[in-house]
């Protein structure tokens, strides 16, 4: 097909505006693509950082506890864990956690979780075979002994969903989910043997 002069230029002219936006989509596209990715690298640094401050946070309160909690920090340095553990960001945590809390609960619970914890602690205490690398599976082992054998299933009920609460994180551990299940069983079993 012949084009006038005037219809090729215009032909031209088209080619070249769509050319000229094909090439801006790219540049477009590929500024886009490296902001997205400076962008995500800086997240993560600052996400990464933010986990390293909180870790050296917890290892600063950790080494300056003065309560019974303290047993989880001393050890963790005795092991010569890393400082990501499950002594100090299990452990530690939620036995403060729970005596932070205390107030919150009844007397009777008080007692209950004062016995828990002082049982979780001597396990690990009295325990000479563990290691950075076992010391988890072993806690979580006495957990279920601790909390039976120290009276959980006699927790008052606003007292249970007061544990259940400041362990709702857990919930979607699924390592944890075989011991809530025991000890679920094991208060359904007292609580029949009772009636």
């Amino acid at each position: 097909m012949c084009l006038s002069p005037r219809a090729a230029i215009f032909h031209n002219v088209k080619i070249l505006a769509l050319f000229t936006l094909f090439l801006s989509l790219c540049i477009c596209i590929k500024i886009q693509a490296q902001t997205l990715a400076q962008f995500s690298a800086r997240t993560l640094a600052h996400a990464q950082g933010k986990n390293q401050n909180q870790l050296y946070a917890h290892d600063f309160a950790c080494k300056n506890e003065a309560s019974e909690c303290a047993a989880y920090c001393a050890l963790s340095d005795t092991l010569h864990c890393d400082s990501d553990n499950y002594l100090t960001q299990f452990g530690y945590k939620y036995c403060h956690h729970f005596l932070d809390n205390a107030h919150r609960f009844s007397k009777k619970g008080q007692v209950i979780l004062s016995k828990i914890r002082s049982c979780l602690i001597a396990a690990l205490k009295n325990h000479d075979q563990v290691s950075c690398s076992t010391v988890e599976s072993f806690a979580m082992e006495s957990h279920y002994s601790c909390y039976i054998h120290s009276g959980f299933c006699d927790l008052p009920v606003n007292d249970a969903l007061g544990v259940a609460w400041l362990i709702r994180a857990q919930f979607f551990n699924k390592k944890m989910h075989p011991y809530f299940l025991r000890v679920q069983h094991a208060c359904t079993n007292q609580r029949s043997q009772h009636h």
